[in-house]
């Protein structure tokens, strides 16, 4: 549970820009009668500011008022830049006037009115200048566009100017103790067109601020869903991402509401909308970086914050008071801002270097948001601006002021960032390394496989396919001093280089064994890898099969829990028994066959009958059956199983009995891919 919600600063949107403008637009208040206050403006070297007034204040709607010669003196004086409530003003729902008398040089030229408005009719000496926000049909909220609208030269001839503006004001309950900011000047019309012009650039370069924060955030995001894909287990990748991609999402809804004149209902909710989409995925991302559970009480949270567009809708609808609103607000924000730096603190102390960096981020989110609910707190109460408005206008870079709001993001994107980079260097380096490992134990089982030695007599052809860099299948074949043949066979639970180095040690221990009985050899393996189980290696079972070709004549077989061989095409049925590394102190019982001139045996791994085609299909024991009737070349069986589909390490071994009158000229032959 964390900070993220920079809903204040929406709020403010609502709240301390939108709304207070739309009753700014209500604009004007002076008496048009000699008993009414007139504003002299006939001295203006620079524009004069109309919001201290005199403004007069109705909050009736009659077409009469935009008259002239209206008389307004009975209505209620009025100031921009205090709430209604502070001036005993009751908050009022439609349309409402504003009067103000001002007093310029008869015949001025280049006069002209600047004001922010939303909805709104803007009358000189009772002549329509200029309207907005849906005005007269469909009024409605709209962002504050500044306007400058010229007066013409017959309106200021006389050298009094009655300005009348007719303002919407939307149903919210408790917005009169909003203040009301109505940015309005007049002067001339090139220094103020200027003055536009400046605001607009300003705008414009917060917007691409935003857009770049956010494309920022997309390409963190993006990065951060291509780790994801390779270490499903890092939740923290799959929540960054999601935080990035909502975050562009949000710059550029943004920066939508802020440079086009749309509804509050069209671009603000759905801007607040996408905010809670960010502020749930944020949190989601803080508690699996922190390694905090995500369970029911972060996703209720999560669910409580998907609220806040509900909330404004209720605001904008009247069904709920600003300043509950920006109550409610902080109670959600609140838990975030305190409890997501404090997980972060307590990590880091513990030994967690990245969550130091992240406090760094959380930080800085925590304070902008605290200054922003503390100030739409105070300002939904009614009183004037406060000093922490100074604070939330922006980072200044020279002339340009940077949104504060996303410079906190840009801050907390870059610190996420090379924590990413350091882990994603981190990453590189294992994997050279493990690369390296790999290698070397590709190596190492490349020699020590191609170690099997030929004895006369015999014609060994093998055949080894590893699924991986390095396989789990093993095999040997070591002459005999009575002119036989030891043969092994097997299969280590598992892959990779943990696999490899289980195969090395059992062949290095085979080599031992020259001279042993199958079943000696079973019983002498099993023992070692039990061994190597308890003093804390994986542990794991591994088939073996284990042959002894008697230089006279004949064969004795031993089976740990691997495919029984073929002689002559034909499975031999062998005994049963565990596999090695399971049962302390297994016995494994021998049989044996004769195996005379002409005979072949075909002993392989489970790879050759688990191979499987894109449909699905087994190569199974069915075609293994029809394959060894036929098949002389250990090679030409196992491309056969990888062509077909391979999916685990194929180890394919023919033994021959060769003719006595060849026996002094056979070989052995090993086709292996390593």
């Amino acid at each position: 549970m964390r900070r993220f919600v920079r809903w204040s600063g929406w709020i403010r949107v609502v709240l301390l820009f939108l709304l207070p403008a739309v009753l700014a637009g209500a604009g004007g208040l002076r008496g048009a009668t000699a008993q009414v206050a007139v504003l002299d403006a006939t001295q203006m070297g620079a524009p004069v500011d109309l919001n201290p007034g005199p403004w007069r204040y109705s909050d009736r709607d009659e077409p009469r008022f935009a008259e002239p010669d209206f008389d307004d003196s009975g209505w209620r004086p009025f100031v921009f830049g205090r709430s209604l409530k502070s001036q005993g003003l009751k908050t009022p729902s439609g349309s409402v006037w504003f009067r103000l008398h001002v007093k310029v040089a008869p015949g001025a030229k280049d006069l002209a009115v600047s004001l922010d408005t939303f909805a709104f009719q803007l009358y000189a000496n009772g002549r329509l200048l200029a309207q907005a926000g849906g005005y007269p049909d469909k009024p409605a909220v709209y962002n504050d566009v500044t306007r400058v609208v010229a007066l013409p030269p017959e309106v200021v001839a006389s050298g009094m100017v009655v300005l009348a503006v007719r303002a919407w004001f939307p149903p919210i309950r408790g917005f009169s103790a909003v203040n009301l900011n109505f940015n309005k000047k007049i002067g001339n019309a090139g220094v103020l067109e200027t003055a536009r012009k400046e605001r607009v650039d300003q705008q414009l370069l917060n917007s691409l601020y935003s857009l770049m924060v956010g494309a920022v955030a997309l390409v963190l995001g993006v990065w951060s869903l291509g780790w994801f894909r390779m270490e499903r287990e890092h939740q923290e990748y799959l929540w960054l991402g999601a935080t990035g991609v909502v975050m562009f999402v949000m710059s550029i809804s943004n920066t939508l509401v802020t440079v086009l004149p749309v509804s509050t209902w069209t671009g603000l909710l759905p801007a607040v909308t996408i905010n809670a989409l960010w502020a749930a995925s944020f949190v989601l991302f803080v508690c699996a970086f922190l390694g905090v559970r995500i369970g029911v009480g972060v996703r209720v949270y999560c669910a409580s914050l998907l609220l806040i567009p509900a909330m404004v809708a209720a605001v904008l609808e009247g069904w709920l008071s600003p300043v509950f609103f920006a109550m409610g607000l902080t109670l959600i924000s609140i838990p975030m801002d305190v409890v997501a730096p404090w997980l972060a603190l307590r990590s880091y102390r513990r030994g967690d270097r990245e969550a130091g960096l992240l406090l760094i981020a959380l930080l800085v989110l925590t304070v902008q948001d605290l200054l922003n609910l503390a100030d739409g707190i105070w300002v939904s109460m009614g009183h004037p601006r406060s000093v922490l408005d100074g604070l939330l206008t922006g980072v200044r870079l020279g002339p340009v002021a940077l949104p504060q709001v996303q410079t906190a993001y840009l801050v907390f994107l870059l610190t996420v960032g090379a924590i990413m980079l350091r882990r994603s260097n981190l990453v590189l380096r294992q994997q050279q390394r493990a690369r390296a490992e790999l290698e070397a134990a590709q190596m190492v089982q490349g020699l020590l496989l191609a170690r099997s030695v030929a004895t006369p007599g015999f014609a060994v052809d093998t055949a080894y396919l590893p699924a991986q860099e390095v396989g789990g299948d093993f095999f040997q074949a070591l002459p005999a001093a009575d002119g036989g043949l030891l043969v092994v066979v097997g299969d280590v639970a598992g892959k990779g280089l943990q696999a490899a180095m289980r195969v090395s040690m059992i062949l290095g221990a085979v080599r031992l064994l020259p001279e042993a009985g199958p079943a000696e050899v079973l019983e002498r393996l099993n023992t070692l890898l039990l061994q190597e189980s308890a003093e804390g290696s994986t542990g794991g079972f591994t088939t073996c099969l284990a042959a002894r070709f008697h230089g006279g004549g004949g064969v004795t077989l031993s089976n740990a829990g691997h495919l029984p061989p073929y002689r002559n095409g034909v499975e031999l049925e062998l005994e049963g028994a565990f596999p090695l590394g399971v049962v302390l102190g297994a016995r494994y019982g021998e049989e044996s066959f004769a195996f005379v001139e002409g005979d072949r045996m075909l002993l392989l791994s489970d790879g050759v009958v688990e191979a499987r085609a894109v449909g699905g299909e087994l190569f199974g024991f069915e075609r293994l059956r029809g394959e060894a009737a036929e098949t002389s070349e250990a090679g030409a069986l196992a491309e056969r199983a990888r062509s077909f589909g391979q999916e685990d390490d194929i180890t394919v071994v023919v033994v021959a009995r060769e003719a006595k009158a060849a026996a002094g000229e056979v070989g052995m032959v090993m086709h292996s891919v390593v």
